[in-house]
């Protein structure tokens, strides 16, 4: 193949393999034709379909190190948010005693600090360590608690 008749081979081999597909459909004219898929369920399949979650593999002692290690930084986090979290929220530097005035959401800190947080922080362990878990639910956890830490000090800032 050399040359232009090796574009022109190859300009009819794709536009043979596009047609090969059916007739497929565009989107907004400037995306490549999606083909339509064809039932390929055979009766072996069941009535979900075939399985398409491979089971997981055995986690190495590297891995393992590594969930603890998050694990114990997960705990951590929601220690500090916790305890911490409400006295960031309530704390003032130019107020006359270092906190603000009357909360209007006094309430829903308590609330956050003593439910929200621990159940985060207890869930995002358990799930880190499900086989199906892992550093990705570690990594939403550890938002979770940060979202939660900033909800905390938004909800400190209203005062009534």
């Amino acid at each position: 193949m050399g040359g232009v008749a090796g574009v022109a081979e190859a300009s009819s081999a794709t536009t043979a393999s596009r047609h090969e597909y059916g007739s497929g459909y565009r989107l907004f004219g400037w995306f490549p034709s999606v083909p339509r898929m064809e039932n390929t369920r055979t009766a072996s399949d069941g009535a979900a379909g075939p399985d398409r979650c491979p089971v997981p593999r055995p986690r190495s002692a590297v891995g393992w190190a590594g969930l603890v290690v998050l694990a114990v930084g997960v705990l951590v986090l929601g220690v500090f948010v916790g305890l911490m979290g409400p006295l960031f929220a309530i704390a003032c530097g130019s107020c006359p005693d270092g906190v603000r005035g009357p909360q209007r959401f006094g309430d829903a800190l308590i609330t956050i600090a003593r439910y929200a947080v621990p159940f985060a922080t207890l869930g995002t362990i358990v799930g880190m360590f499900h086989p199906r878990g892992g550093a990705r639910v570690g990594g939403i956890g550890l938002g979770v608690l940060v979202m939660l830490l900033l909800l905390m000090v938004a909800l400190g800032q209203a005062t009534g």
